[in-house]
């Protein structure tokens, strides 16, 4: 049995967001391999505790990046943009393109969680000069990623918007 999904967008249209989407776990992902790069350079004048604990949280960032990265191409299929018969994944259980959307969004959004926590416990102890250092590092690449998340957002509700209900 051939897989075939249940909407059909315009490649005009869903093509460029799912580049949005590309762009925007890249923008993320560049960050978060210069947080851990630049970690390791100040890891002694910043501390050993706080360069872990920040460490931690961008270990785990990547982590998420690496599951959600093939939720595009399954995105693709599942709005009926890939090459019809040939699922990027043709065990998907669930052909509901809204599914697929919701695992983007709410991955990323548990780690900006995690992210957010991690600014504001370095924000609380920036007098020290070595938290400081890295409450900087840290928090100007959580705004980078937080933007190209909010980007992502809006793509997805935009995406979200072309799905039938029926779907």
């Amino acid at each position: 049995m051939t897989w075939t999904p249940v909407v059909h967008l315009d490649p005009a249209f869903g093509e460029p967001r799912l580049a949005a989407l590309k762009a925007g776990l890249d923008e993320i992902s560049a960050n978060v391999e210069y947080v851990l790069e630049e970690l390791l350079r100040i890891r002694l004048r910043i501390g050993v505790p706080v360069a872990d604990d920040a460490e931690a949280v961008f270990i785990d960032f990547r982590a998420c990046l690496y599951d959600v990265r093939p939720e595009i191409p399954n995105l693709r299929d599942k709005l009926g943009l890939g090459t019809p018969g040939q699922p990027q994944d043709p065990g998907i259980a669930n052909p509901d393109p809204r599914v697929t959307a919701g695992f983007i969004r709410d991955w990323l959004h548990a780690d900006f969680e995690t992210l957010h926590a991690l600014v504001q416990r370095l924000a609380a102890g920036k007098d020290n000069p070595g938290t400081g250092l890295a409450w900087m590092l840290v928090a100007e690449s959580a705004a980078n990623m937080l933007n190209a998340f909010l980007g992502m957002v809006t793509t997805l509700e935009e995406l979200e918007a072309r799905i039938p209900t029926c779907a």
